[in-house]
């Protein structure tokens, strides 16, 4: 028994100096963001370190107009790290949808975008963008996905 005690905890001791266990991942989805499939994750710290919504506020940390504002501008981080194209001068992303979700004691946004023409009507498929607002106020950046089993729009 005092082996496995003590191997318990070398292991615990030694195993995170090696890179081997990443922050733990509590949720993750797919997206379809300008035609490409992203992986979201949201990790322990990602909750841990934002603020928490306490019982006794009505509100969230961070308030939907600033989830809104926040996620307009990770829309141009997007566009700065080629996650999304850079929007034609006739073109401009409307918000579609701004949702809270519960998730491992805490809470996150997802602002939902589409492309649409400055003016006139569409004439096909828009492009679309999901944003995660995390509530420390900050993008959570979504992971490329490479893999052919994922569903696609078509």
């Amino acid at each position: 028994m005092r082996k496995y005690l003590i191997l318990s905890a070398f292991l615990s001791l030694a195993l995170p100096s090696f890179g081997c266990c990443d922050d733990t991942v509590v949720q993750s989805f797919f997206s379809e963001i300008d035609g490409k499939m992203f992986e979201f994750e949201i990790e322990e710290s990602h909750i841990d370190d934002a603020p928490k919504w306490l019982d006794e506020n009505p509100c969230p940390p961070v308030s939907p107009k600033r989830a809104i504002t926040v996620s307009e501008a990770g829309l141009k981080l997007y566009a700065s790290r080629g996650i999304i194209r850079e929007s034609r001068a006739d073109m401009e992303w409307k918000l579609m949808r701004l949702t809270l979700n519960p998730v491992w004691g805490g809470w996150y946004w997802v602002a939902e975008y589409s492309q649409f023409p400055k003016t006139g009507g569409s004439t096909g498929i828009s492009a679309e963008a999901s944003v995660v607002v995390l509530m420390n106020g900050k993008v959570l950046i979504p992971k490329p996905e490479s893999r052919s089993d994922l569903p696609s729009k078509q």
